[in-house]
Parts: structure tokens; C-alpha cells; sequence
């Protein structure tokens, strides 16, 4: 059982059911994606039971906020969705916990670049079949008509439409770019370990490059330069003289001149990433969201995660009659289920876990931690135009990160 619940195999699926959540709840349906969350956090209690660790630690920011978050469905309008978020929250955190018990970080990021590369291939051979039937494929259980909108539709059969953006498994472009630059991430530092470019890699280089491409998503493309960005600051960073504190330093007063440049000249800006001036329609649902948070800022509504499509008190907003299913902005999302209190918290929280990561990647090099201070500067990107930081493996990778970069600061008293 013991070799069971630690094999490879295992922490293979568990970091699948977290990556890949919506590419499962398309295949299954909601009610059979159900089971997986359950079964991986039953499997998370037995790791936790069976591989007793002392000394895992977390910041006290994130202990708090996981704590404040439990009592919000005391004053929940929809009490009994919010116990379920909060029991799914500090389940996805158990299960942090679990993987950084049966696996090293590194270990884990090989396991994942696994897990994405069969997400991104099986996605192009998705979208191949899709366009070579020449129709829209649905999700399972959808009930489709003739006046069923292709805008929600598993594939839309656009990959022969070099104009058209591809979705690929998870149905979603912005998701599926995501999965990508995380991918790109891990294959990069995977080259820079190995320090040679194989056959292999580099079919990988390519095919993903292409789906990144296809995708057309101005955050991840933000997002990857971003990575991009920090992961070269780290590595000058290293060598911690005169000269590289200064190119650091440097480096972010541009980034930060180049981002008022940006809020300026915004319109110009988000022609140059070939999107509207609202964010396809972002700023309609964040005053949507706004206006709700506004009824009880500071202590909130009741933590969810996703929102609930089944409560009528997240029928915020609608885009051509398509409910919309967060707030596209991760920090309107927790003060609306958390209050400024939730949001405070996990902002304190992810700065401790940012500086942390930070540091060891400086002062304790390795592959493992240049790996996770760009993934985490993509998780920070993309919670501005999206909610994904509240649950799967958002929330999961920052739990991870803090249990790792905690004990390393533990252990090294300077980089606390």
C-alpha cells in the first residue's frame, strides 16, 4: 500500500487532477471531475498520516489566511457552497503538503513537465481531430441545439483558421497558454541543467511554441516575458557583486517606468498585445464585482474558489448570455469571498513566500529554485486577469513553495 500511495504513477495522477482540472470537469462532466478532487485528497490524508515530517512550517501570513477563511461561512449568504470551497481550499493545501512528503521539489517539476507534455501534445491531436471533422466538439454533458454558442464549446474546430485562436483540452486559450509557458519553463531549466538540446527537447521547443502561438493570450505573453525577466535577474543575481545588484535594481526601476508607460498609454498598449481596451469585457466584470464587494468589503462573503454556478448570488455578470465564472482578477476575487482581510492576508503571504523563493534562488542556487520563482512571477502575472490563484494548482504551488523555501530559510537563518 505504502508503495502504492508514494509511486510515481500516483503523484504523477495527483499533479494531474491539479493542472489539468479543466480539461477533466470537459471530459467527465462537474459530477464525475468530482470524484478526482476527492480521491486525491483522500490520498493526501494517507501520505499526511503514513509519512509523519517535523518542522514543515509555513508562513504565518498564509496560516492566518487559511484560518480567517474557515470562519467566512459563518456569515455566508450561500453557507453551506462556502463550507465546500473551504473544505476544497484546505484540502488542495493538504495536499501541498502531501506532495512535498513523497517528492523533492525537483522531483515534482519533472513529474509536472511529464504531466504538460501530455497535455500540450494531446491537445494539438484535439484540436487536429476537431478540425478535421470540421464541427465544434461540446463538453460531455452539455446539452446542445442549434442555438447552443460556439463561444462555449470544448474545441471550436479553428486550428485550420490561422487567424482563430486554439483551446486545446482544457477549452479555454488563456488556460491552455498558461499550461504552455509553464511547460517552456521547465523544459528551458531542463536544457540549462543538462546543458544540451536533444531530439526530443527540441520537438518539444517547437510544438509547444507553436501552441503558445496559437493560443494568442496577452497575459501569458506578459506573463513569459515576465518569467523570462526575473529568471535571467536570478541567475545575475548569483554572483552577488557590485555590478549585478545594480543591473538587478536597475533592471526593476525600468520594469516599473515601463509599466506607468504602459497604464498611460494603455490603449496603445493593449492594441500592441492585439486585445480591446477593456480586456475583452474584464472591466465589466470587475465593476460587476466591484459593486458586489462593495455590500461587505471587509470581511467578505464566503470563500468558494471557483464561483458556484448553482448560487444565484454569483450571477454577476454575463458575456452574449455565457455566465461568467470568476472574477478574472485574483484579488477581486478573494476580497469578494474573503474581504479586504482574506485579500490582505494572502498578499502578505505570497510577498513572504516571493521573497523567500527569491533569496534561495540566490543564495542557495539550484535548478529546482530558478524553476519556482518563475513560476510563481507567472502565478503573480496572471492573477490580474485571472482567478486561478484561488484553487488547483494555483493555490497548490504556492503552498508548495512556502513549505519548501520555509525550511530552506529555517535551516539557513540569514535568508529568513
Amino acid at each position: 500500500m505504502r508503495e502504492f500511495v508514494t509511486h510515481r504513477l500516483t503523484i504523477a495522477a495527483v499533479i494531474s487532477v491539479l493542472l489539468l482540472g479543466e480539461v477533466f470537469r470537459s471530459a467527465l462532466s462537474i459530477t464525475g471531475w468530482a470524484i478526482l478532487p476527492a480521491v486525491t485528497i483522500v490520498w493526501a490524508l494517507i501520505v499526511v498520516w503514513r509519512e509523519p515530517r517535523i518542522g514543515t512550517v509555513l508562513p504565518i501570513p498564509l496560516i492566518a489566511f487559511f484560518a480567517w477563511i474557515t470562519l467566512t461561512p459563518l456569515w455566508s449568504p450561500y453557507a453551506a457552497t462556502a463550507v465546500l470551497g473551504v473544505v476544497i481550499a484546505l484540502g488542495t493545501a493538504l495536499v501541498a503538503f502531501a506532495l512535498t512528503r513523497v517528492a523533492t521539489l525537483s522531483e515534482l517539476f519533472a513529474l509536472a513537465r511529464s504531466v504538460l507534455r501530455v497535455a500540450i501534445y494531446g491537445s494539438l491531436a484535439f484540436e487536429l481531430v476537431a478540425a478535421v471533422l470540421g464541427r465544434p466538439i461540446f463538453k460531455v454533458g452539455e446539452a446542445v441545439t442549434s442555438e447552443t454558442p460556439r463561444e462555449i464549446a470544448w474545441s471550436r474546430a479553428e486550428l485550420f483558421d490561422p487567424a482563430a485562436r486554439i483551446q486545446g483540452l482544457p477549452g479555454n486559450a488563456n488556460i491552455l497558454a498558461i499550461l504552455t509557458i509553464l511547460f517552456l519553463i521547465l523544459t528551458a531549466v531542463e536544457i540549462g541543467t543538462r546543458r544540451r538540446l536533444s531530439w526530443l527537447i527540441a520537438i518539444d521547443l517547437a510544438v509547444s511554441g507553436y501552441v503558445f502561438v496559437r493560443t494568442e493570450s496577452a497575459t501569458a505573453i506578459l506573463a513569459l516575458a515576465a518569467a523570462a525577466v526575473v529568471g535571467a535577474l536570478a541567475m545575475i543575481a548569483r554572483r552577488q557583486t557590485r555590478t549585478a545588484r545594480i543591473l538587478v535594481w536597475g533592471t526593476g526601476v525600468v520594469g516599473l517606468i515601463a509599466i506607468v508607460v504602459a497604464l498611460v498609454n494603455f490603449d496603445r498598449f493593449t492594441a500592441l498585445l492585439g486585445k480591446s481596451p477593456d480586456l475583452t469585457h474584464r472591466f465589466d466584470i470587475w465593476a460587476a464585482t466591484l459593486n458586489r464587494i462593495a455590500e461587505q468589503p471587509v470581511i467578505g462573503h464566503g470563500y468558494v474558489g471557483f464561483w458556484p454556478m448553482w448560487e444565484p448570488f454569483f450571477a454577476l455578470h454575463s458575456i452574449r448570455n455565457i455566465p461568467v465564472s470568476q472574477a478574472h482578477n485574483a484579488w477581486l476575487d478573494f476580497a469578494l469571498q474573503a474581504g479586504v482581510v482574506g485579500a490582505v492576508l494572502f498578499a502578505v503571504a505570497l510577498v513572504v513566500v516571493a521573497v523567500r523563493t527569491w533569496k534561495s534562488t540566490v543564495f542557495q542556487p539550484s535548478a529546482a529554485s530558478l524553476t519556482a520563482v518563475m513560476v510563481l512571477t507567472v502565478q503573480i502575472v496572471q492573477s490580474i486577469t485571472e482567478s486561478r490563484l484561488l484553487s488547483e494548482w494555483g493555490l497548490t504551488f504556492v503552498v508548495i513553495f512556502a513549505i519548501e523555501f520555509s525550511r530552506r530559510a529555517t535551516r539557513q537563518p540569514q535568508l529568513s
